[in-house]
């Protein structure tokens, strides 16, 4: 029998009392959830004291819960004129209403909810359900370390209300990782998630139009000043409901060169959308990832701001030898320490090193940091050290994964190759380059990351320049450096990374006339 004395009761805890009065009629949030036609986040959010819920909604727990208890009849009015007292001292003090005058009203208010929830429902569309779309966001259910820095961004947005928030940090650093798995922590807290990469510097216009998509399945719009306009209309879709947007790799829409934050050449919308994101009032949140901090993150941040950057650091001794736990290296306290110093933390750096640790030094730490001290000075050393190790093919295949600038399935990897290469051959290749920690599964196929495609693609560059140079095309005999059957924003930015910078370094060289005669030869 359930009494008196158990029911909930409103202690000045609107949220609170919510919960309780939950938690007696169905077991668990999505049962909730299911039972309104509510997302389970916002059942979360009533929790929480985010959202103030309809006051139908209140009425509905209480009358549920009433029908719950098997009572006699007597009783049951009893604990009726209970609850109807502890809904009503919410009702005065979180909704500044009139009480209900008795348990019929109390009945009444929750018919005529749970008829809008009904109706609601069988109206709703695909875009009002919670929607995820991770697109390029890699695995991290490995992912270790980085509890203080989360801990730090999940208070950002999830307490302190943050709508703009940059993650920032050298190559390698871990700033992706960090946003994905920030991403999975929060996400329940959402009614939506949509995760892009710039790495190939899409036109502001394409991001806009995936997310108008994503968010409220409308097209973008046409004619003048489309861009502003549909800046507005994310904006709007941001404040009637509250999504998670991630943009990673921003530094690849940003000029090199050139003062940090500055925008390329027909980028700077960009700009426009990170400010009036930052600015404008909404209930949504927009992380990015970084190696430089852009300019409208510099001018808004601030520590009581709603626009917040965090610098990513390197891992400190503890993380730095976790992440390293399944290499097989063995070292003092101190070695450890050394290594994780010497590379700074860099997560990918000691990734990378630690193969060659294993492979040419036997996993002994020690022996690696007295015999190398002057060979690895630094990501970008260690990278080239690493891929003076590659065989041939994986060499190849290297040049191959920066031409192609995203995720290849195996089969079309293997279609670029001039000269004959077997399934084994280039199985036995991924596998070996998987092993050293310079290409990673990103479905639909294989990649590279970040840090290892950008060293990449100087390699490519600095190869083809020398060719032409000697002359010895063996490298513009194997790859195609833009391929006619990509995407046009993959052609794009093989032309403005591979084959731009190739004719900058000749010109600059021969001259225009001299490159014609050259490349006639």
């Amino acid at each position: 029998m359930v009494r008196s004395r158990s029911l909930p009761q409103y202690r000045d805890d609107l949220a609170g009392f919510i919960g309780m009065l939950r938690q007696q009629v169905f077991s668990a949030q999505g049962k909730a959830a299911a039972h309104f036609h509510l997302h389970r986040t916002t059942v979360v959010r009533y929790e929480q004291g985010e959202l103030t819920p309809p006051l139908g909604y209140l009425a509905c727990l209480a009358r549920l819960l009433s029908d719950q208890l098997t009572l006699a009849g007597g009783e049951i009015t009893v604990h009726q004129q209970t609850l109807l007292a502890e809904v009503n001292r919410a009702i005065r003090y979180d909704y500044r209403d009139i009480p209900f005058q008795d348990w019929v009203e109390l009945q009444s208010v929750a018919d005529e909810y749970w008829l809008q929830r009904q109706s609601f429902s069988s109206k709703l569309s695909p875009s009002h359900l919670f929607r995820e779309d991770w697109g390029e966001a890699p695995d991290v259910s490995n992912f270790q370390g980085r509890q203080k820095e989360l801990a730090e961004l999940e208070q950002w947005i999830l307490h302190d209300r943050c709508r703009l928030v940059g993650i920032l940090g050298l190559g390698g650093i871990g700033k992706t990782t960090v946003a994905t798995k920030l991403a999975e922590q929060i996400k329940e807290r959402f009614d939506g998630l949509i995760w892009r990469s710039l790495r190939n510097a899409p036109l502001v216009t394409d991001i806009l139009s995936e997310c108008l998509h994503f968010l409220s399945d409308q097209p973008e719009s046409e004619g003048p000043d489309k861009v502003n306009r549909d800046i507005s209309r994310l904006i709007e879709s941001l404040r009637r409901r509250r999504c998670l947007l991630v943009l990673d790799n921003v530094e690849a829409i940003l000029r090199q060169g050139e003062r940090a934050g500055q925008y390329q050449p027909g980028y700077e919308a960009y700009g426009e959308l990170l400010q009036r994101i930052g600015e404008a009032g909404h209930q949504s949140c927009l992380i990015l990832t970084s190696r430089e901090k852009p300019q409208e993150l510099a001018l808004l941040e601030g520590e009581a701001s709603p626009v917040r950057s965090l610098q990513l650091n390197g891992l400190d001794y503890r993380d730095g030898r976790e992440i390293l736990g399944d290499k097989r290296l063995v070292g003092t306290e101190q070695a450890w320490n050394h290594l994780t110093d010497r590379y700074s933390g860099n997560p990918l750096a000691l990734k990378l090193v630690s193969e060659t640790i294993r492979e040419v030094f036997n996993g002994q730490i020690a022996d690696f940091l007295n015999e190398e001290t002057s060979i690895f000075g630094g990501i970008r050393d260690l990278l080239d050290q690493h891929f003076e190790r590659l065989s041939a093919l994986e060499q190849e295949m290297i040049a191959w994964l920066a031409i192609e600038r995203e995720p290849v399935s195996r089969e079309a990897l293997q279609d670029n190759f001039v000269r004959l290469v077997s399934k084994r051959e280039l199985i036995e290749a991924l596998r070996s380059l998987r092993r050293r920690s310079l290409v990673e599964i990103n479905l639909p196929g294989f990649t590279l990351q970040n840090v290892v495609l950008e060293c990449a693609t100087d390699h490519l560059v600095d190869q083809v320049y020398q060719e032409i140079m000697t002359p010895s095309l063996s490298t513009l005999q194997r790859h195609a450096l833009i391929k006619a059957q990509a995407k046009d924003y993959i052609r794009e930015s093989q032309t403005r990374l591979i084959l731009k910078p190739i004719a900058a370094r000749l010109r600059a060289t021969l001259g225009k006339e001299a490159i014609e005669e050259r490349l006639g030869e």
